[in-house]
């Protein structure tokens, strides 16, 4: 039996998630694939196994890597073995990050194998991430694999300006959501240290109540720093004149593999002050 509709003529391409709150890149990705050769949807666990979907994109399937409960990501991947064998579904994985940073609680080289093993392919933003996916992830060395670059953000309102290096006062931007290995503390408190003029903006959402309370109180009193740690995303368009305001952006990460931070701040003509570390190298 399948619950795929039967005015269905082009095949069913389901995104997970087809667009995502405060990050753009995947209602991009979306929108950009060629709406007259696929009718894509947004993913729905429900549908798994009945043969809704003809190909299947995943962005982040945490649940596989980090599992809240192993039995019942088990039950998921019977889906997605069922589908594949009896409807011919195809899964496909766009590998942002090869570990979750956050999220699920249960690290499990079982699901994650059976995961890989289920995949048609993979589709990487950088050749680092090919090699580190296939160091740390043996059983996708046979998957096809196609490495693509990523795209530059559309502007909302207005067009990047050119970089001036004569209009630049020192004035550093961090931004996009705040999360631990971002070392966003570390950034604040070594901040207070410097003696040269300059400015630092912390802009974002930070779900961690105790990372916000700990970022507030390394900044102190300090007036050169300014914290704008807020409960909803920032606007694109309200971003978009942040960064422009600025001179150049700064991403104290501790670890990364893919950055669209990295990627949004080029696109807006800002130089970045980063660590040399997952694909920032070969972004550079």
């Amino acid at each position: 039996m399948t619950d795929k509709p039967h005015f269905a003529q082009k095949p069913v391409l389901a995104l997970k998630p087809l667009n995502a709150p405060g990050n753009s890149f995947t209602g991009l990705f979306s929108d950009h694939i060629d709406g007259t050769s696929f009718e894509r949807v947004q993913f729905d666990w429900e549908h798994l196994g009945r043969g809704r979907y003809d190909i299947v994109l995943f962005h982040w399937p945490t649940e596989f890597f980090r599992p809240s409960s192993r039995k019942a990501t088990l039950k998921l991947l019977g889906r997605m073995l069922w589908d594949r064998v009896f409807h011919g579904t195809r899964f496909l994985w766009v590998v942002h990050n090869l570990e979750p940073h956050d999220g699920g609680s249960l690290k499990s080289g079982l699901t994650t194998y059976l995961f890989l093993k289920l995949l048609d392919g993979v589709i990487l933003l950088s050749e680092h991430s090919r090699r580190e996916l296939h160091r740390l992830h043996p059983a996708a060395r046979s998957l096809a694999t196609l490495v693509t670059v990523h795209g530059r953000y559309e502007s909302v309102a207005e067009p990047p300006r050119d970089a001036r290096p004569s209009e630049r006062h020192n004035r550093l931007l961090f931004f996009g959501l705040i999360r631990e290995y971002k070392n966003v503390e570390k950034l604040v408190t070594e901040a207070r240290k410097a003696t040269a003029a300059f400015s630092l903006t912390v802009i974002g959402v930070c779900p961690d109540e105790d990372l916000e309370r700990r970022i507030r109180t390394a900044a102190g009193d300090d007036k050169r720093i300014k914290l704008d740690i807020r409960r909803e995303f920032v606007p694109d368009d309200e971003l978009e004149r942040v960064i422009d305001s600025h001179d150049a952006v700064v991403l104290p990460y501790r670890n990364i593999l893919n950055s669209g931070v990295a990627l949004h701040s080029l696109g807006r003509n800002k130089p970045l002050l980063a660590p040399r570390i997952g694909s920032l190298p070969e972004l550079q």
